[in-house]
């Protein structure tokens, strides 16, 4: 069995204004930090 890394990201979100700048942000620390991950999930209202 091959190994696949997935991430799940928890962030503070704001109905009232756009979050994807806050997720873009999130998913480009979390991918310097960890570069093997291949998934990442976001809560649904995130976006």
């Amino acid at each position: 069995m091959t190994p696949f890394a997935i991430a799940g990201v928890q962030m503070h979100v704001a109905a009232l204004h756009d979050n994807v700048e806050g997720m873009r942000h999130r998913l480009d620390v979390l991918m310097s930090r960890f570069p093997w991950t291949q998934m990442v999930l976001f809560s649904e209202l995130s976006p």
